[in-house]
C-alpha cells in the first residue's frame, strides 16, 4: 500500500535530497551575512567554520546545518535500500557506502555544534569526518551505479574526483597558511585583526595585510567548491528519487516508471 506523502513540486521521495541541497546552502548564506553584518568575519572569502563561528551567526549555522544533515542522513538511508532492492539484498559496497554516509553526518553534527573559536579538536575532526566520509561516499555510490549501468556514472565519478581534488588543495594551502600565520608581535603596522585563543591571528579575520592570506584565501575557495560539489552530487539523487515511494513494504519504485521502462536505466 502506497503512502500518500507528497511535496508539491517534488513526485516521489526526491524532496528528500532536494531539502539537502536547500538546507546546506541555506546554512552557508545566514552563517555569512550574519557574522559579515556583525563584523565578525573579513567580508572577502571567510572560511565556512569561521563565519558559524558566534552568535548570532552561528545559531543559524548550526540550526540549518543540523537540518541538513538529518535530509542527508534520509537520502543515504533510502539510497541504500533502494540499491539493496534492485540487487536483491546488501552487497558490501552498498553497506560500505551507508557507513561513510554515516561518517559524514556524523562530522556534519560535530562541526554544527562545536564551534572552532571554542572547541577547535573536535570541530577540526568534525570537519575531516564531513569532508573525507562525503568524498569516499560519492565514490561508492559512483561505483554501485557502474554496477548498475545507471545513466549519472560518468557525472559522479566526476563529481567525486573534483571534491577530492578540491579537498586536498584546500588541506595544503591551510597548512601552509596556518604555517605563516603572524603572531601578535609579527603584526605588520597598521593592519587591524582579531586574536585567536593561540595568540594568533583568529582566521575569521585574515587580512590582505597579513602574511599568509593567499593561501588562507586559496584554502576558503577549496572548501566552499567541495561544499558546493557535495551539493551537486545530492542533485543527482533528485530525479532517481522521484520514481520512489514509501510502501508498507519497504521502498519499491513507482509503478509507472516500470511502464516507461525509465527506472532501469537510472
Amino acid at each position: 500500500k502506497e503512502s500518500q506523502m507528497h511535496v508539491p513540486f517534488f513526485p516521489g521521495l526526491s524532496a528528500v535530497p532536494a531539502s539537502f541541497c536547500f538546507f546546506l546552502a541555506l546554512s552557508l548564506l545566514l552563517g555569512y551575512v550574519i557574522s559579515v553584518a556583525e563584523g565578525n568575519v573579513y567580508p572577502l572569502l571567510p572560511f565556512i567554520s569561521d563565519t558559524g563561528a558566534k552568535q548570532p551567526g552561528s545559531g543559524f549555522f548550526g540550526l540549518f546545518l543540523e537540518l541538513s544533515t538529518f535530509s542527508g542522513g534520509l537520502t543515504f538511508l533510502i539510497k541504500f535500500h533502494e540499491v539493496k532492492e534492485r540487487k536483491r539484498g546488501a552487497s558490501a559496497l552498498n553497506k560500505a557506502a551507508l557507513v561513510f554516509g554515516v561518517v559524514c553526518g556524523t562530522g556534519s553534527l560535530l562541526v554544527a555544534n562545536f564551534q572552532d573559536i571554542n572547541e577547535s579538536v573536535i570541530h577540526s575532526v568534525g570537519a575531516l569526518m564531513t569532508f573525507f566520509g562525503g568524498v569516499v561516499y560519492q565514490y561508492t555510490v559512483a561505483a554501485l551505479e557502474k554496477q548498475q549501468r545507471g545513466r549519472f556514472v560518468a557525472l559522479r565519478f566526476t563529481i567525486a574526483t573534483l571534491s577530492l581534488i578540491s579537498l586536498l588543495a584546500g588541506l595544503g594551502c591551510l597548512v601552509r597558511a596556518n604555517h605563516m600565520r603572524p603572531t601578535l608581535e609579527e603584526l605588520p603596522p597598521g593592519c587591524e585583526v582579531r586574536l585567536y585563543h593561540d595568540g594568533k591571528i583568529w582566521p575569521g579575520y585574515w587580512r590582505p595585510c597579513l602574511a599568509g592570506y593567499t593561501f588562507h584565501t586559496a584554502a576558503a575557495v577549496c572548501e566552499y567548491m567541495t561544499v558546493l560539489l557535495f551539493i551537486f552530487f545530492f542533485m543527482t539523487f533528485v530525479p532517481e528519487f522521484k520514481y520512489l515511494h514509501i510502501t508498507e513494504g519497504g521502498l519499491l519504485k513507482r509503478e509507472e516508471s516500470i511502464n516507461r521502462g525509465d527506472y532501469d536505466s537510472l
